[in-house]
């Protein structure tokens, strides 16, 4: 079989050089050549060297004769090896592709269905939860952008949760003489609505009363308007006055009625600021309930400046427990300007944040409702 094989796919030169001596090579030195020559079909021609090895009559050694032979591929055989390659590919190649594919589809399946011992209808229901927020974008107009804060009714094992009404079902964000602002109004036909601002510590902005959840609660309360501004670190009362009046303007706020300002931290420079720069009166157009909340800046007020606003303003003054600045600027305003003072338990510097019920628990007490 080798010997067909070798002389179909190979040719001959008739002519055969001699090395040593005329001796023709063996079958075996013949396959060899050809494993050779088939290893280089691509050349025109290859020259092979075969070896005879055969023993000495008188000796019991071994000697070699070396011999070459020309040997010449047969294109028309290189053609036939051709076309029999590509027909193995052809048959070949789709059977391992729908081999593959056939690997591959019971897992997809088997994901998509999932396990066979779970029907669908066993799952159990789900409750979509949407968010909290959704800005309404599709207004080209400019102004402030309506967020809406009205949740769905959330239910549990079936049974449908109804939720107290809120006093506003919109949170809007805007801006206002230049601050950016949250806001939610009262409810409607609220005759003796009260305004409340918030402000924001130094290392804190707007969005702090939203996410920790203050801001929805607040909103809930039918007669409170709520805003809170990103008023700029470093502000005194001037600025507190521009965008208070830029509210007025704007109707956010009553025009004949002084608002709740919840000051936090450095915030309370406003007020302090506002006091030594101008006078008491003026502020209390604007004020007419203070929160300040372990506000520093109420250490650098001057004694005379407190204690002008003892029995005029209702102050009420908050801190946390683990806060001794806190504590010790509200026992301040309490000695000089008679404030209502309350330590929330287990909270620090900003308590507000750290107990955020317990801060509108006593936020509510405190204002008239």
């Amino acid at each position: 079989m080798r010997i067909i094989l070798w002389k179909l796919l190979t040719r001959r030169s008739r002519r055969v050089t001699r090395l040593k001596n005329i001796k023709p090579c063996r079958r075996s030195d013949d396959i060899q050549c050809y494993v050779v020559a088939l290893s280089v079909l691509t050349n025109r021609s290859t020259l092979c060297h075969c070896t005879d090895t055969m023993e000495h009559p008188n000796d019991i050694t071994a000697r070699s004769t070396t011999y070459s032979r020309r040997v010449r591929p047969s294109y028309v055989a290189m053609a036939i090896v051709s076309l029999l390659i590509v027909i193995v590919i052809a048959i070949v190649t789709p059977l391992m592709i729908k081999s593959a594919n056939n690997d591959v589809a019971p897992a997809a399946s088997t994901a998509l269905e999932g396990p066979a011992d779970t029907p669908a209808e066993s799952a159990p229901p789900t409750t979509e939860v949407p968010t909290d927020t959704s800005t309404e974008s599709s207004s080209p107009t400019e102004g402030p952008t309506v967020t809406s804060t009205e949740s769905a009714s959330p239910t549990t094992e079936g049974l449908t949760v109804t939720p107290t009404e809120s006093a506003s079902t919109e949170l809007v964000v805007g801006t206002v003489g230049g601050v950016d602002y949250y806001h939610c109004a009262a409810a409607a036909g609220e005759s003796d609505a009260l305004d409340v601002v918030l402000l924001h510590g130094a290392s804190f902005t707007k969005e702090n009363w939203k996410r920790i959840g203050i801001l929805e609660t607040l909103c809930e309360e039918s007669k409170l308007s709520i805003t809170a501004l990103d008023l700029a670190n470093g502000s005194g009362g001037v600025e507190l006055k521009n965008v208070l009046d830029a509210m007025r303007t704007e109707g956010m706020i009553q025009t004949d009625k002084p608002v709740a300002l919840v000051t936090p931290s450095a915030s309370g420079s406003t007020v302090i600021n506002w006091i030594g720069t101008d006078t008491v009166d003026s502020l209390l157009n604007y004020v007419g309930y203070w929160i300040p909340v372990a506000s520093p800046a109420i250490n650098y007020a001057g004694e005379d400046e407190l204690k002008a606003l003892a029995g005029r303003l209702d102050i009420l003054a908050l801190y946390g427990s683990n806060d001794s600045g806190g504590k010790s600027v509200s026992e301040r305003l309490q000695t000089l300007s008679n404030a209502t003072v309350v330590e929330i338990a287990e909270a620090g510097h900003s308590c507000y944040l750290d107990q955020p019920d317990v801060f509108i628990q006593k936020l509510l007490a405190f204002l008239p409702l």
